[in-house]
């Protein structure tokens, strides 16, 4: 994450925290909604969030705290997509009215901006992956981006789930790829948990 971004999910987090109208609301893990049929923003604070496309159930964002949720569905005349929790969620909750009128008076839609547009880089990112000529490239490709979390979070994390849940290859595929890279030396994994990556980690551009 860039500092602007954090910088601006930080400020525009803490105004949301700070308007009168705001409220803590926890999801449990697996638990879907819509900001769209809500009419709400969120800062979320803990736990992270899948985006899902409403026409095929497909995800199209992985979010994780502290982000800002909703602005994207804020100006948009349809509902195309909803949210699952990842894992059990705390996030304030605001009306996106009364969120539109605080970016208004606290001129914050700069910040708004670049959390969108750090948003759609992440988008963007996983479409790469999705267009990436074969499945060994794909697999190796995630493996690098489950590289970057910290040890803990991928000590939880199937190393199928996150790949599957990313990209349009079968489970079979994926196997076969990640025998590959293990016989090559590649990778070492216990479990189906990724213990270590010998190439040098790069988010795709």
């Amino acid at each position: 994450m860039q500092p602007s971004h954090s910088t601006s999910i930080n400020i525009l987090g803490e105004a949301i925290i700070g308007h009168n109208q705001t409220i803590l609301l926890r999801r449990k893990k697996n638990q879907r909604f819509s900001l769209k049929k809500s009419g709400h923003i969120c800062y979320l604070v803990q736990g992270g969030i899948s985006v899902l496309r409403k026409s095929d159930n497909s995800p199209s964002l992985i979010l994780k705290a502290p982000t800002i949720l909703g602005l994207a569905q804020m100006r948009s005349l349809t509902e195309t997509h909803y949210m699952r929790c990842l894992t059990d969620c705390e996030m304030w909750d605001l009306d996106e009215g009364e969120a539109m009128l605080m970016l208004d008076q606290q001129q914050l839609w700069k910040h708004a901006f670049d959390i969108l547009t750090l948003h759609l880089h992440i988008y963007y990112e996983r479409e790469y992956l999705n267009s990436l000529p074969n499945a060994k490239t794909k697999v190796l490709e995630n493996l690098k981006l489950l590289w970057l979390e910290d040890k803990e979070v991928r000590a939880h994390h199937s190393i199928y789930h996150f790949i599957l849940i990313r990209s349009k290859m079968s489970r079979s595929a994926v196997h076969k790829a990640l025998k590959e890279l293990e016989n090559e030396g590649v990778i070492l994994t216990k479990r189906g948990k990724l213990l270590n990556l010998t190439l040098q980690p790069a988010i795709a551009p």
